[in-house]
């Protein structure tokens, strides 16, 4: 099954210390790894190279650009397309899945699995964050995607199945300092996105809510606080244990309250002239 019927596509930015682990966990199923690099620096293009990928290069700009850019510019060959970060992998249920329904699979055009979040060795599932829906195999020819800055989608039009018993886990292994560097750039972007491109075209229930939650209730930094307590009391984040908790912290409180300093921030500047591309090279 895996010669000719599922490629992996994966964005990489000096991911040397998850890219084997990621290729581990699809090598069953796939033996065409695409890899679009925004010139890593370490010892992702080494590991990239030894599992016989191919490696295109290209600046990074912004997440669904680099998509967009992958899904032109690539000659895929093979009938399904699987999208999958470096610090993500694939259980290995879910491989044993793909392999013995893949005909089951190729009745539909696009389909949306299940991705999970591992934090400190937790599997975070309370707190209305994860699990997760999302497209992340698609037919060949048939998926676009968003050009958003922040939280892009997979687009595919025509006979989409959800198949929960495909499972992406996302488990970061660097450390504390990067994930607030990382959130700090994301802060921006979404800060960016709120204030000039927010638009509800939400292909899930709790997207849909996202955006009427920031859209409309723009009490700012006061909504971090209230969202916080909601996820945690209301909808039970705190079964997720003391790891749980530190990551709602940082994500749900520390990150929300930056996105709403930047937003403050840059309401105070005069952007509005500015195209997509300089306003985000100016402010991300």
């Amino acid at each position: 099954m895996k010669s000719n019927n599922i490629g992996v596509l994966i964005l990489t930015k000096d991911e040397g210390i998850h890219l084997q682990r990621c290729i581990n966990s699809i090598k069953d199923i796939s033996s065409n790894i695409y890899i679009v690099d925004s010139y890593s620096k370490d010892k992702t293009l080494v590991i990239a190279k030894k599992n016989k990928a191919k490696i295109f290069k290209k600046r990074f700009f912004y997440q669904a650009e680099s998509k967009i850019w992958a899904l032109k510019n690539i000659k895929f060959e093979e009938k399904y397309i699987l999208l999958i970060d470096a610090d993500e992998y694939l259980d290995k249920k879910s491989q044993i899945f793909i392999k013995q329904n893949f005909n089951k699979i190729k009745n539909y055009d696009g389909i949306y699995i299940e991705r999970n979040l591992i934090y400190k060795g937790r599997n975070i599932r309370f707190g209305g964050t994860f699990p997760q829906k999302q497209l992340r195999l698609w037919k060949n020819g048939h998926a676009q995607c968003e050009d958003k800055i922040m939280d892009e989608n997979i687009i595919v039009d025509q006979k989409l199945k959800f198949i929960p018993q495909i499972q992406i886990y996302d488990h970061s292994l660097k450390k504390n300092n990067f994930f607030f560097k990382k959130h700090l750039q994301y802060a921006k972007r979404e800060a960016v996105h709120q204030i000039f491109f927010i638009e509800n075209n939400a292909n899930t229930t709790r997207s849909h809510l996202k955006f009427y939650f920031y859209k409309y209730f723009q009490l700012y930094f006061i909504r971090v606080v209230i969202l916080f307590f909601f996820k945690n009391i209301l909808l039970l984040g705190i079964l997720d244990g003391l790891k749980g908790i530190e990551y709602s912290f940082k994500r749900d409180l520390i990150y929300r309250l930056m996105v709403d300093f930047f937003i403050c921030k840059f309401k105070l500047i005069n952007l509005k002239k500015l195209t997509k591309k300089k306003l985000i090279e100016k402010i991300v």
